[in-house]
């Protein structure tokens, strides 16, 4: 575990310019916070943020904004979530993990079948109900601040997908039978809330020990640079940036010609005629406008023919 007074090393600067996606390696203990803080402070820049938060508890893939890049957090794709993650069965806490304080379980006497119904059982649409500790706001402050004073608000209800959950190993434990299994979600499901409903199904209660996130859209893990190795060696990390333009694979992207370049930095609606490289658009289509390898904003299409786009995001130094 990544202690936490290495999190804030002192600030090495190497270009405000600095703009695109990073895909860090987070480890257990820091919050998604404390990692974007600690970046911040690294590399020397404003403006850092992340596209989805994983508890303290969690690691793996998190996927942080540098730069003016932070503007393009609502296009980053980042469906599905997949996880692999570790639960422990015949135990209850108020948290839903092992962070939390006990609350009950009983000894689950099932085998593996049992728990892979329980499992594929979660496949679907399903309603969720925040976590009393988690980052979700009521009041615009985070119920785990209500939940740590022992005032226990509930969240809005929101609507999640679960894409795919199994098993991939059951074995004894110190503390019950451990199940490790994989799942793959909708953006802001609570995997707590998933394994807690598990042990729900099995009758015996069931907390999250280990979590880590593999993927968030087409961004992976295995592309990822261990946080500790970031703000060993800050300078190393220009490499590792995505481009902003890259970041949105799922946008069709619309060149501009000539000097419309300056009218799209500019933030002004642009026309057929300030285009050299138009695919086949639809209406109320969200597109990215480049010149060359530079993103220069996201636009929404008003009129295929003849085209006509309005600004919606401008990225005047991406």
């Amino acid at each position: 575990m990544l202690a936490r007074v290495a999190l804030f090393p002192l600030a090495m600067v190497i270009g405000s310019e600095l703009s695109g996606v990073l895909l860090v390696d987070k480890p257990e203990g820091p919050s998604s916070h404390d990692v974007v803080v600690s970046i911040r402070k690294a590399l020397g820049i404003g403006k850092v943020g992340h596209t989805g938060t994983l508890d303290p508890l969690a690691g793996g893939l998190l996927v942080v904004l540098l730069g003016v890049a932070t503007k393009l957090a609502p296009y980053i794709p980042s469906d599905p979530k997949i996880y692999r993650g570790t639960m422990i069965l015949g135990m209850k806490t108020d948290t839903m993990d092992l962070e939390g304080r006990p609350t009950g379980g009983t000894p689950f006497l099932g085998g593996r079948e049992e728990v892979r119904e329980a499992l594929e059982g979660l496949v679907g649409e399903r309603v969720q109900v925040p976590p009393a500790f988690s980052a979700a706001k009521v009041k615009g402050v985070p119920l785990y601040s209500y939940a740590r004073k022992g005032i226990y608000m509930e969240g809005r209800p929101k609507r999640v997908k679960v894409y795919e959950a199994r098993v991939l190993d059951l074995r004894e434990g110190e503390s019950g039978p451990v199940v490790d299994f994989l799942v793959s979600c909708s953006p802001g499901t609570y995997v707590r809330e998933l394994v807690n409903a598990v042990g729900e199904v099995l009758g015996c209660g069931a907390v999250l020990a280990g979590l880590r996130r593999l993927s968030s859209g087409p961004f992976r893990l295995d592309d990822a640079t261990p946080l500790g190795r970031i703000l060993e060696d800050p300078g190393g990390v220009r490499d590792k940036v995505i481009p902003p333009v890259e970041a949105i694979p799922q946008l069709k992207k619309v060149r501009v010609a000539g000097s419309a370049a300056r009218k799209a930095r500019s933030g002004s609606s642009l026309r057929q005629g300030d285009l050299s490289d138009v695919p086949d658009l639809e209406k109320g289509q969200t597109v990215a406008v480049v010149e060359d390898t530079s993103l220069l904003g996201i636009y929404l299409v008003v009129s295929p023919r003849p085209t006509i786009l309005r600004p919606l995001r401008v990225f005047p130094g991406a």
